[in-house]
């Protein structure tokens, strides 16, 4: 993948990203949340870590002479992408109402223990995909 094609992929995943950090943290604060939402939090606030890591990487490889196509990201990238976006539908349609009178926001407690292992096992595969992100974040710079 070419690094501006890199770069806008990164720039919407960050985006989506931002929405579900936001989400987790209207979970936490309604209800003293359960350690594995303060886990999951965790996890998204370093997978974008390691996504604006990529980035820099690649604003440098551009500024050099020779352009560098990134093949090995874009499959991690849509795949982190992908686990977001399940992850993002089961916060804002599953487990956050809003209430018709006032707009009172609410978290769904029996759904989230419904939901609980699906989030859990996205977690999972985030980390998973963040490892492989940082592996080939290393490789980029050696």
């Amino acid at each position: 993948m070419d690094p501006l094609s890199l770069t806008a992929s990164l720039i919407s995943i960050g985006g989506l990203l931002g929405a579900v950090a936001k989400n987790l943290k209207k979970v936490q604060n309604l209800y003293h949340a359960d350690r594995e939402i303060n886990v999951l939090a965790n996890e998204i606030s370093d997978l974008q870590a390691v996504l604006r890591n990529i980035e820099h990487a690649v604003q440098d490889r551009q500024t050099g002479v020779q352009q560098h196509t990134f093949p090995n990201l874009p499959p991690n990238i849509q795949a982190a992408k992908d686990k977001l976006l399940e992850l993002d539908t089961i916060l804002n349609h599953r487990l956050i109402k809003t209430a018709s009178v006032g707009g009172v926001i609410k978290v769904d407690r029996m759904k989230w223990l419904k939901e609980k292992t699906h989030v859990m096992r996205l977690q999972s595969e985030l980390r998973n995909i963040r490892h492989n992100l940082t592996t080939q974040i290393s490789a980029l710079h050696s």
